[in-house]
């Protein structure tokens, strides 16, 4: 089959979903392993799949990027999705006024290629010190991604009324394709494609505050600590890429 391919690193293509994909999607998402930092915490129904499939179809129409689907280079084999999605945020009223889900995607073993170092944690690597300060988030959409520097993270501005939205990086893997270092090879893959292909200056990427492998892979493409977005009382963990941090 002939596909429409964003991009390809050495051992994964990036590609455009197909209107029948939406099976790949619901297996995706099929189990509590791969649904646990997901809204919902729960597997996904075929219709879940579908009007998900149909808002990636939306995004990449408006915006020339969505969460795209991954497969081997070696067999074509269905590994994923990742990509980025523009986000926004909205105020603390709104978002305890909708039923607010944990932050979607970036499942991670904490084994093989994408294993956090044993003991490690967020907070032992990124400094948080002004409590006072973080930012509220959509409920409504949202992927779970991890890089820290050790710096403090800088306090940003918290009226989301009149934010603006922001790239947002994301990715989910098939439970068999855990531990093999996909989610850093095709994370890395996507941060240069980005800036090559100038969609901002700044991508964000949040993490449930337990998904540490996650944040290990943010880390290792070198992202940094930002203030944590709350989500329904959750202080999830935020890190940034810029194009200055190219240079």
């Amino acid at each position: 089959m002939r596909h429409n391919v964003i991009l390809e690193t050495q051992r994964l293509r990036l590609v455009m979903w197909e209107p029948g994909d939406s099976h790949l999607i619901q297996q995706l998402h099929a189990t509590i392993d791969t649904t646990r930092y997901l809204s919902g915490a729960a597997p996904w129904s075929i219709e879940k799949a579908q009007e998900r499939l149909s808002t990636w179809f939306d995004e990449h129409a408006k915006h020339g990027t969505t969460k795209y689907k991954i497969l081997s280079r070696a067999d074509d084999r269905f590994i994923g999705r990742a990509g980025f999605s523009l986000y926004h945020r909205a105020d603390n009223s709104k978002l305890r006024a909708q039923p607010t889900p944990l932050c979607p995607a970036g499942h991670l073993p904490l084994k093989g290629g994408d294993r956090q170092d044993e003991g490690a944690s967020f907070y032992s690597q990124c400094s948080i010190e002004a409590e006072d300060h973080h930012e509220s988030i959509s409920p409504l959409e949202g992927e779970m991604s991890g890089r820290t520097e050790g710096g403090k993270p800088r306090p940003l501005a918290i009226n989301s009324e009149s934010a603006e939205p922001e790239f947002e990086l994301g990715y989910s893997l098939s439970h068999s394709e855990w531990g093999k270092g996909y989610a850093t090879e095709i994370a890395s893959a996507l941060r240069d494609w980005f800036f090559e292909r100038n969609f901002g200056s700044t991508f964000i990427a949040f993490t449930h505050p337990d998904n540490g492998a996650s944040q290990n892979v943010l880390t290792k493409i070198g992202m940094r600590c930002r203030m944590p977005m709350i989500i329904d009382g959750l202080e999830c963990p935020t890190f940034e890429y810029s194009a200055q941090m190219r240079r």
